[in-house]
């Protein structure tokens, strides 16, 4: 395929996935539309207060619900009413969300949710059938599909035979096609704040990355062209991702295979051991496209990293999560130290910070145990 043929695919399944009534938000905006405003308001104020993580809780749901459609599917049962279905659910849970029942929606357990999401990557089909994607890792596998069946299309126009055709898709799913795993500057050691996208290569030698599902920086603007030589592990990376900018990512794997095992994910796609992350932050450190600002965050964090204690090593690599908190906790501690090292001078040498101000700072700092 010519680049422009790729990228006018790349096009049209963007298109596809964004597509208000049968993309990846279709089925949220026909449970929206479908609410009363008295309905609406209320599902405004769980959403915003969260007293139940309502949007974990309902993308569990939904995935509970499409393999168990998936399921009755095979034993030769209708799909038909999936979305009503979850939209008399949705209902039913925002009637009682005041005096909530065990079955509702936004107060059931999320335990499973992270390996029941990434499991549906298994059938990425499923993604654009019912409407949703659960996480980043949904996107990318529902992009991929998508882009396959578009690249289809294209070589059918051409007059190819089937044999040509099969044979050109294969080898853009051996060569041309990745799902490319990220890790955020502040989570090497746990992993837990990723991202994942695919990416498309072109003829040239560069890649495209594709930005799926979230909203991005610009309107409209879902693609980025990258060198194939800053695709390598380790190098920093920077998305799409609105409020992500001048945020630098680890490139953690490269792939050709999405992951369906959320526990094997963060294992050997998205957590990155102690002394990898400490050269990561040397390195992204000096990098001048980053902010002065962001640079001195990312100093803080190899700092953190460089003065951990012999017990808090120990830590790795069966408890990666106990060891994030502390790191947090130390983050949070250094950040407040700064903050009130900035008062004290303002109170000294300007007129715009009183001393209760400070005083209440240093209490913070008391209260942390920092001298």
């Amino acid at each position: 395929m010519t680049d422009e043929e790729k990228l006018s695919a790349i096009n049209e399944t963007i298109k596809n996935l964004k597509d208000d009534k049968k993309g990846l938000s279709s089925l949220l905006n026909s449970i929206w539309g479908a609410l009363s405003p008295e309905e609406q308001q209320k599902l405004k104020t769980i959403r915003a207060t969260k007293p139940y993580y309502a949007e974990e809780r309902f993308n569990l749901f939904v995935a509970r619900k499409i393999q168990e459609y998936e399921e009755n599917e095979k034993n030769g049962k209708k799909s038909d009413g999936f979305r009503q279905d979850i939209l008399d659910n949705v209902r039913k849970s925002i009637a009682e969300i005041e005096n909530p029942q065990p079955n509702n929606i936004f107060i059931q357990s999320t335990a499973g949710y992270n390996n029941i999401r990434e499991q549906l990557n298994a059938t990425p089909e499923v993604f654009m059938k019912y409407g949703i994607s659960t996480s980043c890792s949904n996107a990318a596998g529902a992009f991929v599909h998508e882009f396959i069946k578009t690249v289809e299309n294209i070589l059918k126009s051409k007059n190819l035979t089937k044999e040509e055709i099969k044979a050109e898709i294969d080898n853009i799913k051996k060569n041309d096609i990745i799902f490319l795993a990220t890790t955020k500057y502040t989570n090497l050691i746990d992993g837990r704040a990723g991202h994942v996208v695919p990416c498309v290569k072109l003829n040239t030698n560069n890649w495209v990355m594709i930005e799926a599902r979230n909203e991005t920086i610009q309107e409209n603007v879902f693609t980025k062209e990258i060198p194939d030589s800053d695709m390598v592990v380790g190098k920093s990376f920077e998305h799409l991702i609105k409020g992500h900018e001048d945020v630098p990512y680890i490139i953690k794997d490269i792939s050709s295979e999405n992951c369906t095992n959320h526990e094997d994910f963060l294992e050997h796609r998205s957590r990155v051991k102690l002394d990898d992350a400490q050269t990561f932050l040397a390195q992204v450190a000096e990098e001048k496209c980053w902010s002065p600002g962001m640079r001195k965050k990312i100093k803080r964090e190899l700092d953190i990293l460089s003065n951990l204690s012999e017990e808090d090593k120990k830590l790795l690599p069966e408890f990666p999560e106990e060891l994030q908190r502390k790191i947090e906790r130390e983050r949070g501690i250094q950040s407040l130290r700064l903050a009130t090292e900035e008062l004290g001078k303002q109170v000294q040498h300007g007129p715009y910070v009183s001393m209760d101000e400070l005083k209440k700072a240093q209490a913070q700092q008391a209260y942390l145990g920092i001298d």
